[in-house]
């Protein structure tokens, strides 16, 4: 997920912790809540009767209909999974239509990426040298980069500094294009590659025998509904050394949350995301906003958390 321009389940499910009630959609659009706003969306998904066949034909109204009916009555399928289904399908679809380039990446902000990756290096950095307010340290040994289309942080700082690097990315053209340039013999970074997984990170299970220095996440949790990150979170956490840290890069609203259903992302608010690392049980530790950055785009922060 590259930088964004600064913008104007169930019902029973909560699936928004955030308690912002101010925010807007990519057209300026004000929006009460992401609670009510996403009860709203739960509607027009679900009254949605026609749908797309595999071979791009269309299902009539009753068929499509008969073919909710069948997944209503399976208990392994729920309705907030369907439309949570809906959700996450635009946004796959709005990156498999992006090049594999820093210029794809970054959605044409490629000039962003100098001081992006600076201000990084100097973050991750008071964590190999030693936090004595926390008596942390944390080892230069294995990382995982969390959305990590092809592989721009892995390769320009995070294969830099730690001895294996791991790759999570949903896009399997973007793992593909990693796996050629980070892993090919001729990289300058290939010793330090370690494995690549390309799966959604609302399903993804970190391996039992693999745990992390860093959980490096950068611009990809605005995907996510709060319900999904929460606990992705949670089994982020599980998947730490006893000494390792997640950090956190993401775009923030300003005042407010940004809806863009362009790519169905949510652009939190600090004060949302606050709220939705407490309920996942983490303590954070440190609160940094990104230097040097345009002011027409949306700020973006980074965030350290045990």
């Amino acid at each position: 997920m590259p930088p964004k321009k600064a913008g104007r389940a169930a019902a029973s499910k909560k699936v928004w912790v955030g308690q912002d009630r101010h925010g807007y959609d990519q057209d300026g659009n004000k929006i009460n809540g992401l609670q009510d706003w996403w009860k709203d969306f739960e509607k027009k998904a679900s009254a949605d009767k026609v749908s797309a066949c595999p071979d791009g034909s269309q299902t009539s109204s009753a068929e499509a209909e008969r073919t909710q009916n069948d997944l209503n009555s399976t208990k392994s399928v729920e309705k907030s999974d369907v439309v949570s289904d809906k959700w996450y399908s635009v946004s796959q679809k709005f990156w498999e239509g992006m090049e594999a380039s820093d210029k794809g990446m970054l959605d044409g902000f490629e000039a962003t990426s100098p001081a992006d990756v600076d201000a990084s290096r100097k973050f991750i950095q008071q964590f190999i040298d030693g936090l004595k307010d926390y008596n942390l340290k944390i080892k230069p040994e294995r990382c995982i980069d969390v959305g990590a289309g092809i592989g721009r942080i892995s390769k320009l700082l995070l294969a830099t500094i730690f001895n294996k690097v791991d790759l999570l990315e949903q896009n399997q053209q973007f793992i593909d294009k990693a796996k050629e340039e980070l892993a090919a013999p001729t990289s300058a970074v290939a010793k330090n590659m370690g494995e690549f997984y390309c799966s959604p990170l609302q399903t993804f299970e970190f391996p039992k025998d693999t745990k992390y220095d860093v959980i490096w996440i950068q611009w990809v949790l605005l995907y996510l509904l709060d319900v999904d990150l929460i606990a992705f979170l949670k089994r982020c956490k599980a998947a730490l050394q006893p000494h390792g840290v997640i950090i956190i890069k993401e775009n923030v609203g300003r005042d407010s949350f940004l809806v863009d259903m362009g790519d169905n992302s949510v652009s939190r608010t600090p004060t949302h995301f606050k709220s939705v690392f407490a309920s996942a049980g983490l303590k954070l530790i440190r609160d940094e906003e990104q230097p040097n950055w345009p002011q027409e785009l949306l700020p973006v922060r980074m965030w350290a958390l045990l």
